[in-house]
């Protein structure tokens, strides 16, 4: 059974966001775990005027977590063959799903953003992007407007150092099921030194797989117009730590897709 964080903030992105995780794991029975994380900024002292019975904690976030307690039942009566828990964390975001992960083993995070025109210091700029940079988990990037679609096609964007005979490909195909769908993987390789290596591995791991090389073409770009001409559900990315002089000085190929697409991302850290 595989344990999933689905973080929440009761918005229409991350619930559209947990919609499509419960689609996407439909058949096969999880643990998901609800995760709220309050900002210490957002309460004021009547928020601490309660009953003495109360801790301070408790009065904080007495709301939330009815809300949330709400929200778990509604998807315990839905969903049946699954189970659910919450978590509510008065916390950093990103410590608080550090912690979680190690807390309850869990497997993905599921969080989702609300859409390539209002990035800057929205949902997608200030939290599910660090999320992405900072936390070396599998996680799962649902844009607010896709609405699930079974997934037959999932692309696979490759650059001249990322490898398919390692760990981090094998937990990506861990989340895809590869009876009934087609792996399309779309590599850039300016020698032609990756292909014969790259079949074999793709041979040995997937069922059904569509492998193409582009030569002389930011990734990016390469990205953005193969998910145009063919009918991708689900994007999966193997994106390598960026360190902070690199967020600096520019972008990454994974930003930039990142912001681009209006797909599902899956990504994976190596």
């Amino acid at each position: 059974m595989k344990n999933i964080l689905l973080l929440t903030d009761f918005s229409k992105s991350a619930n559209n966001a947990i919609s499509y995780a419960l689609s996407h794991f439909n058949s096969s029975p999880c643990h998901f775990f609800l995760m709220y994380v309050y900002k210490s900024g957002n309460f004021i002292m009547d928020d601490l005027m309660t009953s003495s019975s109360d801790t301070v904690f408790d009065a904080i976030i007495k709301d939330e977590k009815q809300e949330l307690e709400h929200y778990k039942s509604k998807l315990t009566d839905k969903y049946k063959q699954h189970q659910f828990s919450t978590i509510i964390d008065y916390d950093d975001l990103l410590s608080a799903i550090s912690q979680s992960i190690e807390l309850n083993t869990i497997d993905l995070i599921v969080a989702g953003y609300d859409g390539a025109t209002s990035l800057m210091e929205t949902v997608f700029g200030s939290n599910t992007l660090k999320i992405i940079r900072n936390i070396e988990h599998p996680t799962l990037i649902v844009p607010e407007e896709f609405h699930y679609q079974n997934i037959k096609n999932v692309l696979i964007p490759l650059d001249e150092s990322d490898k398919l005979n390692t760990s981090e490909f094998d937990r990506l195909l861990k989340f895809i099921d590869l009876k009934h769908t087609n792996i399309h993987v779309l590599r850039i390789d300016n020698d032609d030194t990756l292909a014969e290596s790259d079949k074999l591995h793709l041979e040995e791991k997937v069922v059904n797989y569509t492998y193409n090389i582009i030569k002389n073409v930011a990734l990016p770009d390469a990205v953005m117009t193969y998910q145009q001409l063919n009918e991708i559900n689900l994007v999966g990315l193997i994106i390598e730590k960026e360190s902070f002089l690199k967020r600096l000085i520019s972008e990454s190929s994974t930003t930039k897709i990142s912001k681009s697409l209006n797909l599902p991302l899956l990504i994976v850290h190596n």
